[in-house]
């Protein structure tokens, strides 16, 4: 186990153990590997492998090639948007966000992903990177792209001593010319206990 979580970057804590996914999320893994549906993990989930610390998330995200092959999953509601299919249960509650890969990370994400367990999850350069692109996105609200910068903060800390600083600023670069510097700078505010900007 601890020469798997070397290899994917992984590390060893007690929170790595287990990723308690809900029984939403057990079906969809099954649907999607029933249906050819590439699915990787990805926001709090993902951050709980390799933050160190433990974040509570109501619902489960994943970048999915196809979400739209996936089908219904028994008591929750299919919501299709052009960024996202999303499975809501009877309270409107998001419960499953299946995000389309709309950009040149995402399908990085997808092609570079390693498995864990049942499931694949990005590398932690991809997550720092795909964290970057949330807390940026103006569209989302301040309160969660503040969320994104504690979660950005904490896999930089966490993964300090195994960030490759090259692949960063490549894999930066796929969000556009110069966000690899700013990503760096960004780990940098991190690793240093300084503020990171949040727009």
């Amino acid at each position: 186990m601890a020469d798997v979580m070397r290899s994917l970057s992984i590390p060893e804590s007690k929170h790595v153990q287990e990723i308690p996914l809900g029984g939403a999320a057990k079906e969809a893994l099954k649907l999607a590997s029933q249906k050819g549906v590439k699915l990787v993990l990805i926001e709090a989930h993902a951050v709980n492998l390799y933050s160190g610390k433990p974040r509570h998330s109501v619902d489960v995200d994943f970048i999915a090639d196809k979400p739209e092959l996936l089908g219904a999953i028994e008591g929750l509601t299919v919501e299709n948007h052009d960024d996202v299919v999303r499975y809501v249960d009877g309270s409107g509650s998001e419960v499953l966000d299946f995000v389309r890969p709309n950009n040149a990370l995402m399908r990085h994400v997808l092609k570079t992903a390693k498995p864990h367990k049942s499931m694949l999850v990005p590398d932690v350069e991809s997550l720092l990177a795909l964290k970057y692109q949330s807390m940026t996105t103006l569209s989302r609200k301040y309160a969660d792209r503040h969320q994104d910068a504690v979660d950005f903060r904490r896999v930089a800390e966490n993964n300090r001593s195994v960030l490759d600083r090259n692949k960063l600023n490549t894999i930066g670069e796929l969000l556009g010319k110069g966000i690899g510097k700013a990503l760096l700078d960004d780990v940098d505010n991190a690793l240093n206990n300084r503020p990171i900007e949040i727009p």
